[in-house]
């Protein structure tokens, strides 16, 4: 049928950016919310189809863990740390904090927690609503599915990488578990933690949504990389 449609480059986004910065930070935002409306979708025909038909084949190993042992280890984070020089020595090492300003990298390690967690720990459950994410620092956390009576491995985050942030950003239940694979350490935003850095560095604010939106255009390209013969995305959405 007959449509309107508007497009706007990326050269036309980092222009603007300039001189309506809150503007495309709320079109960011709302394309964001609708690739989260995408992924959660495909995520959910994955399992009603494709883990279905692998559980009923065998083809899914069950994790040595059951399901009331990791219940058991759920992180309660308590023991939070300051980040002291040795852990900013990790953190330089990564690209997205040696590109921070000395002014925007003060603000995160004045307000940002920073933690630790053994092998085998339970940041989050699937089904569980929270508001934060997840910047690994070391360490490699698993995505998982728990389905049927057996677990299905998914996405595995390295260091630099963040993750739990389409639940920060839609405010639903998270799709996944997230279990370690090694001994981690993290930084922890939560929406608290975000107004205050969004109110006293308003640029690193933006480089912490640009790195949260850039994560999240990346799982949508690798999942629409997978061909649906029977699965199709509704449409008609507005962004």
């Amino acid at each position: 049928g007959k449509v309107t449609v508007y497009c706007l480059s990326l050269a036309n986004i980092v222009r603007l950016r300039a001189s309506l910065p809150a503007e495309i930070m709320t079109l960011k935002i709302n394309v964001a919310k609708e690739t989260c409306f995408r992924v959660r979708y495909i995520n959910e025909l994955v399992k009603k189809n494709f883990l279905f038909y692998e559980i009923q084949h065998a083809t899914v190993k069950k994790s040595r863990h059951d399901e009331s042992e990791i219940l058991r280890k759920v992180l309660f984070i308590e023991h939070s740390q300051k980040i002291d020089a040795d852990i900013e020595k990790i953190m330089m090492r990564l690209k997205f904090f040696r590109d921070l300003e000395p002014d925007e990298l003060t603000c995160l390690c004045k307000h940002v927690r920073c933690f630790s967690a053994p092998k085998s720990t339970a940041l989050y459950h699937e089904g569980d609503k929270g508001s934060c994410f997840y910047l690994s620092l070391l360490g490699a956390v698993q995505a998982i599915v728990y389905y049927g009576g057996k677990f299905s491995k998914l996405a595995l985050y390295g260091p630099g990488e963040i993750f739990g942030q389409i639940t920060y950003i839609d405010q639903k239940p998270h799709m996944t578990s997230a279990l370690l694979r090694e001994e981690a350490l993290f930084l922890e935003f939560n929406a608290s933690v975000m107004d205050i850095i969004k109110n006293e560095n308003y640029g690193l604010w933006v480089k912490i949504h640009d790195l949260l939106f850039l994560e999240l255009a990346k799982i949508l390209r690798n999942i629409e990389t997978v061909s649906y013969t029977h699965l199709t995305l509704p449409t008609n959405r507005e962004v």
